[in-house]
């Protein structure tokens, strides 16, 4: 959202040190949420290739629009729901992380 813009910088700093913490058989997903919700990469496998689509799409993050924090947080889950439904027990989700400042103008705001 636009009240990122003291904050996108860091944001991406913390993502692409993330980034490259990651194992190749460990998977990543980057979904973003302003006035709406998109995912920007699918589910990738953080091999050689799949960190540098995640780089690349690190890269292209701009703030912009509104804020729809719960949006965000619903299409992770959802994303999670997916996976442990297409993979069952195999499914090693274990974390959704959310980069916000907070400030929720979209969405479920109230609550």
């Amino acid at each position: 959202s636009e009240s990122m813009k003291a904050n996108i910088d860091l944001v991406k700093q913390s993502l692409d040190f993330m980034v490259q913490q990651l194992r190749e058989e460990d998977q990543l997903s980057f979904l973003v949420f302003d006035h709406e919700v998109s995912t920007i990469l699918p589910m990738t496998t953080m091999n050689i290739a799949g960190k540098e689509k995640a780089a690349k799409a690190i890269s292209k993050l701009r703030e912009r629009g509104q804020t729809n924090l719960s949006g965000g947080l619903l299409a992770g889950l959802q994303q999670f729901l997916m996976m442990k439904q297409v993979e069952g027990e195999k499914a090693k989700i274990e974390s959704i992380l959310l980069f916000t400042d907070g400030k929720a103008n979209r969405g479920i705001k109230d609550q």
